[in-house]
């Protein structure tokens, strides 16, 4: 495809940014390397991955001045495609008119569209000249970098029971595994790849040998910041020799984990249980976004990706108080234009509750408003749109 080609379907799948079906259609789609998408679904997926991607990647160095034309190509796609915003709101975000409006995205569209073209191209040159041979599974283990986010356990562990089942791998009754997750909403700091992988392969391992009628009992819980996670089955005795197993002993080094085996019983079909503890690393911190607007929620999460952060959010300020009070957050981020209760009054009610008067809040707001927020004891103020650059600088600065 030439660059008017990509960029004419490239208006079309932006517009069907969240609707896999159709992306997976798209000619972009079957650009996109076998490696890289997969089947025709993951190609959707992954096509959609590498637009948000890209997007992100328009966002201009903080040297910027932010009523650059470049700042306002990349927040119009962003705002539209990503998060999802009426053009009008987008409009009075900026303060630029219609045809400006007009303009500017479709200038941000065409640079967009080179960002596509120079990528698709890469990665075909790249699966084209691919002439190595294929590393081992031991050597592929190796190389694997973690990249560490806050995941939750028990979905994770239910993702991978229900991928086995439809794989053949396992039967319902025995992936009806006996869950005992404490707390039932556990997460934890981890690579969820690299966790994933090394779930599967135990029980990929454990499958061949389990009893007829045995189940998989997991076991998660945590204490003083260490996630032990256990697995017990019915079934015959390890080989230490197995390759299997020595591949899932990689698995757990590349977590900073190691495997623990022991035995309940003797006999042919004693319950054997695998165990091994994920490293607390960092404290968790718990983020607290307080803002009527989902999309605001959803992008603090985006941008909190890679961060020490678990996010939480609260659309209803009115509950905001007893949500609080529930999570216990080290740091909490308002808006100030929300209905019924605004910002200014729900901060003052945060600082008169005791358990949270000390918690530092990040007062957000349209509006230049800094003023009332130092007046207001507000740990720091940042006016909206929020440039991820700020959103860290910031945490790191009232967060200790």
């Amino acid at each position: 495809m030439d660059r008017q080609e990509i960029l004419e379907e490239l208006k079309n799948v932006l517009a069907h940014l969240n609707d896999v079906a159709t992306l997976s259609d798209s000619p972009l789609a079957q650009l996109m390397p076998a490696a890289s998408g997969g089947e025709s679904a993951s190609r959707g997926v992954h096509l959609r991955g590498l637009l948000i991607e890209l997007i992100e990647n328009m966002q201009p160095s903080v040297e910027v001045p932010e009523n650059a034309p470049e700042w306002r190509q990349y927040l119009i796609l962003r705002d539209r495609y990503v998060m999802h915003r009426p053009l009008w709101e987008i409009e009075h975000k900026l303060v630029v008119g219609e045809r400006q409006m007009r303009r500017e995205h479709s200038h941000g569209l065409a640079i967009l569209a080179e960002m596509l073209q120079s990528r698709l191209t890469a990665l075909a040159t790249r699966e084209s000249t691919q002439t190595e041979p294929a590393a081992t599974p031991a050597e592929a283990i190796h190389r694997l970098t973690p990249v560490s986010r806050v995941i939750g356990l028990a979905q994770l562990i239910e993702e991978v029971l229900s991928f086995l089942v439809v794989a053949g791998k396992l039967t319902n009754a025995q992936a009806a595994a006996q869950l005992q997750i404490m707390p039932d909403d556990l997460s934890v700091c981890t690579d969820p790849g690299v966790l994933r992988q090394l779930l599967t392969q135990l029980l990929l391992m454990l499958a061949p040998k389990l009893a007829p009628d045995s189940t998989v009992s997991l076991e998660a819980f945590t204490a003083d910041g260490d996630v032990s996670v256990a697995l017990s089955v019915v079934a015959a005795q390890f080989d230490a020799a197995d390759e299997g197993l020595r591949l899932c002993e990689l698995l757990a080094r590349v977590l900073g984990a190691a495997l623990q085996f022991s035995t309940e019983s003797s006999g042919a079909n004693a319950r054997q249980t695998i165990r091994f503890t994920l490293p607390p690393g960092l404290r968790l911190r718990k983020l607290l976004v307080i803002d009527d607007e989902l999309a605001a929620v959803d992008l603090y999460q985006t941008y909190a990706i890679g961060l020490n952060y678990q996010v939480f959010g609260e659309t209803n300020p009115e509950e905001a108080v007893n949500r609080a009070l529930d999570i216990r957050p080290d740091v909490i981020m308002l808006d100030v234009m929300m209905p019924a209760m605004d910002g200014w009054e729900l901060l003052q009610r945060l600082r008169h509750t005791r358990e949270l008067r000390d918690v530092p809040v990040i007062v957000c707001s349209v509006l230049s408003e800094s003023d009332m927020a130092a007046a207001l004891r507000a740990a720091a103020f940042l006016k909206k749109p929020i440039l991820r650059s700020q959103f860290v600088k910031t945490l790191n600065q009232v967060v200790k």
